[in-house]
This record gives structure tokens, C-alpha cells and sequence, in this order.
């Protein structure tokens, strides 16, 4: 089925959709630095943007290295009603949290706090259309109005490059045009555009230095 075509923005932010996107629901810990030694990497230093996988998505260390955004929704404790900031994280999984973990994952101190208050100690969240479903990397991730609570998952969208929003690149588009499809949600208040593509999809229309492009798209 589709729909009329229209001319809006895409931003590219591949860090943002992992190809196995993060269960719909579950619940976030944070655990303190150190952050190394880790189970992936040693004494590799990640940065603090990290955080340990429970035994729902570790997968037998399948999870090292992923990267997933994480949304605070809600509360599990009185104490902190409403603990979210509205915004969500991106996260590289470089341990593992063994049993006994209180949350599907555990963020790094850092990442907990850019979405919630830390003094909550565990929140409900969500991030994704298809739990641990891969659904490859030609997909991207919805702004609130297309994605309506979720009703757009699954939805494929052909979008073609059609011009820069930015005088850095000037000429940003290919003159090809991709098929995603919306596995997950660009929240709000930080989303910047209608679209946010995975790298591959938004390289594949456009110069990724643009980062930021004009587009029009329709459902397929």
C-alpha cells in the first residue's frame, strides 16, 4: 500500500540501530566504575557509554560489542515515581551481568544518568519494534509521528535523497534511492529528523558526511 510521497528530513546515526535491536521491553541497573577489567575486552578501555548484558540477551558473549539505544518509560520503586529524563543512550555491551542481575541490562553510572535519575536505581525501559529479532541493516528507526506507538514497526519505506540541509555538503545525494524498514523509535526530544537511518541505508542514498539530508519517502 502506499502513501503520498513527501519531502522531509533524514538524519543518519548508525550507532543508534543495532542489527539485533534491544528487547521492546525490560528493565535497566547501573553498576560504577571501574569499567575494566571487562568480560569482552580486558583491559581495553571502552569509554563509559557501556554496559553489562543479563543472561536475556549475553548469548554466550553473541552480545560483545553490540550497541543499543536504551529509553527510560517508567518507575519499579515508589521512592522515584517518575525517574526518566525523556532522552535515551547508546551503549557498546562490554560485560556480562551474571545471575542474580536486576535488570535485563546493566548501564554504566554515566549512561543511567543521561536517561534517568540515578537515585531510582532501576527503571522500566524499551527500544526497539522485534526484540532480538535481526532484522539485517537496511532499517531504521521512526520519530514519534510516524511511529504512533509503535504501530509502524515492521512498515518498509522506499526514501530517496533530495537534497542538503547543510553548506558543508552541498550536493549530498547519489541519485539512488533505499528500502528500510522501521524497527525501532527516534524519541523525542532529541530525534532531529522524521527518519533516523542506519549508516548503511543513509550511505547507500548519500554522502554520510552530510549527515543531515532533505528526502522524500513512501510506504512499499
Amino acid at each position: 500500500m502506499g502513501l503520498e510521497m513527501r519531502v522531509l528530513l533524514v538524519l543518519a546515526m548508525a550507532i543508534c540501530l543495532p542489527s539485533a535491536t534491544y528487547a521492546a521491553d525490560g528493565t535497566a541497573t547501573f553498576y560504577t566504575p571501574p569499567y575494566v577489567p571487562s568480560s569482552c575486552y580486558g583491559y581495553q578501555n571502552d569509554g563509559v557509554m557501556v554496559a553489562a548484558a543479563s543472561d536475556a540477551i549475553w548469548g554466550n558473549r553473541a552480545a560483545c560489542g553490540r550497541r543499543y539505544r536504551v529509553t527510560c518509560t517508567g518507575a519499579t520503586n515508589q521512592g522515584v515515581p517518575q525517574p526518566c529524563k525523556g532522552t535515551s543512550v547508546v551503549v557498546k555491551i562490554v560485560d556480562y551481568c551474571p545471575p542474580g542481575c536486576r535488570g535485563t541490562i546493566d548501564l554504566s553510572q554515566e549512561a543511567f544518568t543521561v536517561i534517568a535519575n540515578p537515585n531510582a536505581g532501576k527503571i522500566k525501559i524499551t527500544s526497539s519494534c522485534n526484540g532480538y529479532q535481526n532484522d539485517g541493516v537496511l532499517i531504521a528507526a521512526a520519530s514519534a509521528p510516524i511511529f504512533n506507538n509503535k504501530a509502524a514497526c515492521g512498515r518498509s519505506y522506499r526514501v530517496t535523497c533530495t537534497g542538503a540541509t547543510n553548506q558543508g555538503v552541498p550536493q549530498p545525494c547519489k541519485g539512488t534511492s533505499v528500502v528500510v524498514k522501521i524497527v525501532d523509535l527516534c524519541p523525542s526530544p532529541g530525534c532531529q529528523a522524521t527518519l533516523d537511518l542506519s549508516q548503511e541505508a543513509f550511505a547507500t542514498i548519500a554522502n554520510p558526511d552530510a549527515g543531515k539530508i532533505t528526502i522524500e519517502y513512501n510506504q512499499v
